[in-house]
């Protein structure tokens, strides 16, 4: 039997999304073809109120009069990567009506900080992180 890694299934999704974004068309679910938005992407510093961490976080959203239309994604990049990898991904899931927060976690190897984190340490920011978003998202989707 062929094992298959969770970065296996990642490079995957990322190939066929950047196929679909390549072609700048998509079915809208009853066979129609809709042309994909562009979108609105900028990197910010969030401050965690709680021990003055900063988080950064790559948000990614379409135009406004479509922002928030499917919802609110919270991204959480794999154990030592970054949120700024996955662009491939989230900026077609962005120009379909989405609104996505990817933070950039203490482990990444991004991370100036990394060192200062075990991996104790490593999971209580991670989930601390995706906390922030979720209560900001409203803030977030405004941007």
């Amino acid at each position: 039997m062929t094992q298959v890694s969770r970065r296996d299934v990642a490079v995957a999704l990322g190939a066929s999304t950047i196929v679909l974004a390549n072609s700048a068309h998509a079915r809208d679910g009853v066979g129609q073809v809709a042309t994909l938005s562009p979108i609105n992407q900028m990197d910010i510093i969030l401050t965690d109120p709680s021990d003055g961490r900063t988080i950064k976080v790559r948000l990614f959203a379409p135009p406004p009069r479509q922002r928030g239309k499917r919802g609110f994604i919270v991204f959480s990049h794999g154990a030592n990567s970054s949120g700024e990898l996955y662009d491939a991904i989230l900026a077609p899931l962005a120009a379909s009506g989405f609104v996505i927060a990817a933070a950039t976690h203490v482990d990444s190897e991004t991370n100036p900080n990394r060192a200062l984190f075990n991996q104790a340490k490593v999971m209580e920011t991670r989930l601390r992180d995706l906390q922030i978003l979720g209560e900001m998202r409203s803030d977030l989707a405004r941007r």
